[in-house]
Order: structure tokens, then C-alpha cells, then sequence
């Protein structure tokens, strides 16, 4: 990697979108760990 050559600007888009991207990721991640423990845990209610 080169990094004396800068370019702020793809450099920004692309944080940006790893950063939308992350996000997006997690908050899917999360509603499929909820859901399902929250299934498991009504299964296991009475």
C-alpha cells in the first residue's frame, strides 16, 4: 500500500460505508440472536 498518496475523498466513501456496513451487519446479527433466544426461552416457558 502506498500511502503517500492520499484521496480523501474515496477514503471517506469507503469508511463510510464499512462503517454502514458494520452497522448493518450488527443490527441483523442481533435481531436474529434475539429472535431466536427469544424463541428458545418461549419454548421453554410452560
Amino acid at each position: 500500500m502506498n500511502e503517500t498518496v492520499e484521496k480523501p475523498a474515496g477514503a471517506g466513501r469507503g469508511v463510510k460505508v464499512a462503517l454502514v456496513a458494520s452497522l448493518a451487519l450488527n443490527l441483523l446479527l442481533g435481531g436474529l440472536i434475539a429472535g431466536a433466544a427469544l424463541r428458545h426461552h418461549r419454548d421453554m416457558g410452560p
